[in-house]
């Protein structure tokens, strides 16, 4: 997984075309998602000091979703069942302390793990406290987004940069 920054990755030297303005973004009319290639500052990179903080209770090895170790991932039930025996779907997120409070402008993920399945809807919540234990109270949605059901890179442009944060959340919803 990586975030990235809002401006000071996307500079517009030696006639670049990576502006924003000049791309398609996501947006919640059309729900597209844009893919791209470019070089970033991956502020939820282990290497700078980035964490998992907290998981859905069923996942497991969820420090791995930051790990750059392509044999090494975190494992979540697709369904769990509940006390009355009924068989429901499982509410999957993780939350990342990034390495740095930054405003986010993208986030990326690759799932590499040939016989597992891709979340389908993903959700992008950030928090306005730096502190991770207050964190858990108040989350702001910075989006919504369709991921495709592929084992590439996908990069998701949020509509807006978010405010300064160190917290964000990722909610896999389908």
């Amino acid at each position: 997984m990586q975030v990235n920054n809002s401006d000071d990755d996307f500079n517009d030297d030696d006639n670049d075309t990576t502006d924003l303005d000049q791309m398609p973004v996501w947006s919640s009319d059309n729900r597209n998602v844009t893919y791209y290639h470019h070089s970033y500052q991956n502020y939820a990179s282990k290497d700078c000091g980035a964490r998992i903080i907290s998981s859905n209770p069923e996942s497991s090895h969820s420090s791995d979703i930051l790990n750059q170790d392509l044999d090494a991932y975190a494992l979540n039930p697709c369904y769990v069942v509940d006390q009355n025996g009924d068989q429901k779907r499982t509410n999957i997120y993780f939350i990342v302390q990034l390495c740095e409070k930054i405003s986010i402008r993208s986030f990326s993920f690759v799932n590499v793990e040939i016989y597992s399945s891709n979340p389908k809807i993903v959700r992008f919540l950030y928090s306005p406290s730096s502190d991770a234990q207050s964190s858990h109270n108040e989350w702001h949605d910075a989006g919504t987004s369709i991921a495709n059901d592929s084992k590439d890179l996908q990069t998701f442009i949020l509509g807006k940069p978010t405010h300064f944060t160190k917290i964000v959340k990722i909610e896999f919803l389908e």
